[in-house]
């Protein structure tokens, strides 16, 4: 069965970045750790559409917030199947990153001119302007390069 929900392309860079820094940061068993939570949780976000809160003065009605970990999952729960907009850490300045007139039609249907998420924390190697490498180990079907 397929999941219940779909990452946008934002989405998908803001995760694969968490997992890659997740992945350099603390080994491979803790990337897939967090990759499993990141997982359970959409799982649960397409089965009860609306659990979270909204930040309507933020975002808007139509997007909801859920955490994991220290990140939160803003995603579209109108949508069929729900649409993951972005994954970001909470202590991001969302006001900097989230533009509030994308929110109005919903990150303008998932192709938003909000920057990817990048991990401020040295040694992330989009930080450094590296490279990114794959994270091929945590399994593919979630946007990320095997």
């Amino acid at each position: 069965m397929p999941p219940g929900y779909r990452l946008s392309r934002t989405a998908e860079d803001d995760l694969e970045g968490i997992l890659e820094w997740v992945l350099e940061v603390s080994g491979p068993n803790r990337a897939q750790h967090v990759h499993a939570r990141f997982v359970e949780a959409f799982e649960h976000l397409a089965e009860m559409p609306g659990s979270g809160w909204k930040r309507g003065r933020i975002t808007g009605d139509r997007v909801r917030w859920w955490r994991v970990f220290s990140w939160i999952v803003l995603y579209d729960w109108e949508t069929t199947p729900i649409t993951i907009l972005r994954v970001v850490h909470t202590a991001r300045a969302l006001d900097r990153i989230l533009d509030p007139d994308a929110f109005g039609s919903v990150f303008r249907r998932c192709r938003s001119p909000i920057p990817p998420c990048r991990s401020p924390i040295p040694g992330h190697a989009d930080h450094l302007g590296g490279e990114r490498r794959s994270i091929g180990a945590l399994g593919s079907g979630y946007g990320f390069e095997v």
